[in-house]
């Protein structure tokens, strides 16, 4: 029994390091999500800082604004979660006249996860994408 207790937190310890070393990875990226298109084809982007800024980019504009802070420990398991669902390779895109979306940018990577209103995403996806939205809603 001592064994397996033993066998079992070392999985434990080997997995949470790498879920710590990827996330520490994501620290110098940014999660995007919003929605875009109709008849303006206008997009509004919100961009979550891994320190927990909150900025939303207007795409007709082209104006970009500070709308909220959360804290970091708020913002890390926001990228967390990103991970842990497997939203950074995750592989879906099917937009349409209005579009929704979530993601991750960094210097050199850009990824996006894409639907449109006529289209059920992975259902991880849009659990992620309305928990991010009712933040932004409860600020």
């Amino acid at each position: 029994m001592n064994k397996f207790l033993s066998l079992a937190f070392g999985v434990l310890l080997l997995f949470s390091c790498t879920s710590s070393q990827k996330l520490q990875h994501f620290s110098n990226s940014n999660l995007i999500f919003g929605s875009g298109g109709g008849i303006t084809g206008a997009t509004n982007t919100y961009i979550l800082h891994y320190d927990g800024a909150i900025e939303k980019t207007n795409s007709l504009t082209n104006e970009t604004t500070q709308i909220t802070q959360i804290s970091g420990k708020k913002s890390k398991s926001f990228f967390s979660q990103f991970l842990n669902d497997g939203l950074d390779t995750l592989t879906f895109s099917v937009p349409g006249n209005m579009s929704y979306f979530i993601g991750f940018e960094n210097d050199s990577v850009t990824h996006k996860v894409i639907w449109d209103g006529n289209t059920n995403p992975p259902a991880e996806a849009k659990a992620y994408y309305e928990s991010l939205i009712q933040l932004i809603n409860n600020q």
